[in-house]
C-alpha cells in the first residue's frame, strides 16, 4: 500500500505526541525518589527537551503545509 499525504499528516501528528509523553514524565517526577535539587534539575531538562521537540515538530509541520500548498504532494 502506497502512503499518501494523509498518512504523512497522521504520522507527523502521532510523532508530535512525543511532547505529550515528555510532559507526562515531567508531571510524574514528583513521584520519584529524588532530592528536591535533582527533581528540579530533571524537570528543567524535560522542559528544555519538550521545548526543542515542539520547535522541531512545528518546523516539520510548516514544511509539510508548504509542500502541500505547492502541490508537490498532490502530484501537480
Amino acid at each position: 500500500m502506497e502512503a499518501d499525504r494523509f498518512d504523512l499528516e497522521a504520522a507527523i501528528m502521532e510523532a508530535w505526541s512525543t511532547t505529550e509523553d515528555i510532559d507526562l514524565i515531567y508531571h510524574n517526577t514528583d513521584n520519584l525518589d529524588l532530592t528536591p535539587k535533582d527533581c528540579d534539575t530533571l524537570q528543567n531538562q524535560l522542559l528544555g527537551l519538550k521545548y526543542i521537540a515542539d520547535l522541531r515538530f512545528q518546523k516539520l509541520w510548516d514544511t509539510f503545509e508548504s509542500v502541500l500548498s505547492s502541490g508537490e504532494l498532490n502530484g501537480d
